[in-house]
């Protein structure tokens, strides 16, 4: 699958999900990437931004890894 593929797949994937699944999947992010979002600052955020933040996290973690 190539680099292209692979961002279209994890982005259309995030953008199924629904608010409380998007907050829930960034607060309890383990994939090796340290984030820190609080439930109190994604609440203030909307949804596209919620978004953004996932598919931002999703695409780093799948770039380092090896291919």
């Amino acid at each position: 699958m190539s680099s292209f593929e692979t961002y279209q797949a994890i982005a259309e994937e995030v953008c199924s999900l629904d608010r409380y699944i998007l907050i829930e999947r960034l607060t309890r992010f383990d994939s090796g990437l340290p984030l820190d979002f609080t439930p109190e600052y994604l609440d203030t955020c909307s949804t596209d931004q919620i978004r953004h933040l996932l598919v931002a996290a999703l695409w780093r973690c799948q770039m380092k890894q090896p291919a």
